[in-house]
């Protein structure tokens, strides 16, 4: 581990071949073994086969048994990562189990239902332990395939009269917020902010529905917790609508920084649109198209975007865009 720690992959890997041969059983000497191989550029080959030593050596342990769906997951072999996620809820049905599956079906668009449906064994498995993360990224996938009612409707059920987590609250925060209603909007951040003071999630939500001195501190707040996120550039450029130079230059950089952030890039075509600059805008709306199938709460954000870059002209180029992309063109036409 040391070895690894310092990047000398090659004795890490020898390190780790030593201690397996030896008998280990530590389902994280397999892994970090497996990990090692592939920085130092072994073929996924390589990984696959620590996999399956690893649930060789453990066949009765279901972490072993996720740690290698995992393994195989990185080395691309989808199918062997299922066998062995199933294999370890046969031993011991728990919501890690169940949320490891998921998140390999979510990988797959056309499994989306199975998905859903690992989602929700793992919350109902979760109810005693009233552990939320289940709740959570159910309600995330939710959100991403633009049901936010049957989102808004788990974290309800879940939390009933208790108040929700901190990622939960801001997810309803976010709800609202592109529903248009400031004002529970406002309420979930803040809630937010009083479980954890430091979100950076709560601190920019909350920036957009205050007056500008508030906003401004905040996402200085933001900012200071974390001076690379990506986010806190967005939120500063939302609010400073009275500098488009600034703005261009905040969301330019957030997309720099993080080029699948689709909702900087929708804000910065607008923004581009309005200083006469549509081109560049319609390059912005064609890089965000390809996150859409995984965020269509976004979708009225880029319909509005795409309305308006087709009103100066380029009309064609946005039915062209939609035309070539799968999920662009099952939209109605605009």
């Amino acid at each position: 581990f040391i070895l690894a720690r310092a990047s000398d992959d090659t004795g890490a890997t020898a390190a780790f071949e030593k201690s397996i041969a030896a008998g280990a059983d530590d389902p994280m000497v397999f892994v970090s073994y497996a990990q090692a191989l592939q920085r130092s550029g072994a073929p996924p080959a390589r990984a696959i086969g620590v996999a399956k030593d690893l649930v060789a050596r453990l066949p009765d342990d279901p972490d072993a048994w996720t740690h290698a769906g995992f393994l195989a997951t990185a080395a691309g072999d989808k199918v062997l990562a299922e066998d062995n996620f199933r294999k370890a809820i046969d031993i011991v049905e728990d919501p890690q189990g169940w949320l490891a599956l998921a998140g390999l079906l979510q990988s797959q668009p056309k499994r989306v239902t199975e998905a859903e449906a690992a989602l929700r064994r793992a919350v109902a498995l979760a109810q005693e332990s009233r552990f939320c993360s289940p709740v959570r990224l159910l309600a995330e996938f939710l959100v991403h395939r633009g049901d936010e009612a049957a989102a808004h409707e788990a974290i309800a059920t879940w939390f009933k009269d208790e108040e929700p987590c901190y990622c939960c609250a801001v997810l309803e925060g976010d709800m609202a917020a592109r529903g248009g209603n400031a004002e529970a909007a406002r309420n979930a951040y803040r809630n937010a902010l009083q479980l954890r003071s430091e979100g950076i999630h709560a601190l920019t939500g909350l920036s957009r529905f205050v007056d500008r001195a508030e906003g401004e501190k905040l996402i200085a707040q933001a900012m200071a917790a974390d001076p690379t996120d990506h986010r806190c550039l967005l939120a500063r450029a939302r609010l400073r609508e009275d500098d488009p130079a600034s703005q261009i230059a905040d969301a330019g950089e957030a997309v720099r920084r993080f080029p699948s952030y689709a909702e900087a890039r929708l804000f910065l075509a607008r923004v581009l649109l309005e200083q006469g600059e549509p081109n560049r805008a319609l390059e912005h709306l064609k890089l965000s198209l390809a996150e859409l199938p995984n965020q269509r709460e976004l979708t009225p954000m880029f319909v509005d975007a795409a309305m308006a870059i087709a009103t100066t002209g380029l009309g064609e180029d946005v039915s062209a865009i939609l035309g070539n992309d799968e999920y662009g063109s099952t939209m109605e036409p605009l």
